[in-house]
């Protein structure tokens, strides 16, 4: 007797799973990056001020599977939710600066009574 065990796994990710922004836990400054997902632009914040934009790039891959998504651009966030103010700026080494400006756009969608600005380096 042979017995056939079919297992059928949940485990893809859809698109409309992965947020459009996902800004960690924490407040203060660190890296961010802008990345391509399908038709979609999304942000991602590091966890800690010492993570490289790769590792946060490394990390959405790890959620939606490898060369799925493009990264466009980097640079820093500084986010204060007791003022509800972000701050964006700066540029990544590995992938450019992102268009702070979209960011600032994308960002408002979902915060649309905070201070979201492009700020000085």
């Amino acid at each position: 007797i042979q017995i056939h065990i079919s297992i059928k796994s949940n485990m893809s990710t859809s698109q409309n799973d992965i947020p459009e922004i996902d800004l960690g836990t924490g407040d203060g400054e660190s890296k961010y990056i802008l990345v391509k997902y399908n038709d979609r632009i999304l942000v991602r914040k590091a966890e800690g001020k010492d993570d490289y934009h790769n590792d946060i790039f490394k990390k959405l891959e790890g959620q939606i599977g490898s060369g799925k998504a493009e990264p466009i651009g980097g640079g820093k966030m500084n986010v204060d939710s007791k003022n509800k103010k972000i701050d964006v700026h700066g540029k990544s080494d590995s992938y450019g600066p992102a268009d702070h400006n979209q960011t600032v756009s994308i960002l408002k969608k979902k915060y649309p009574d905070w201070t979201i600005q492009v700020s000085k380096d």
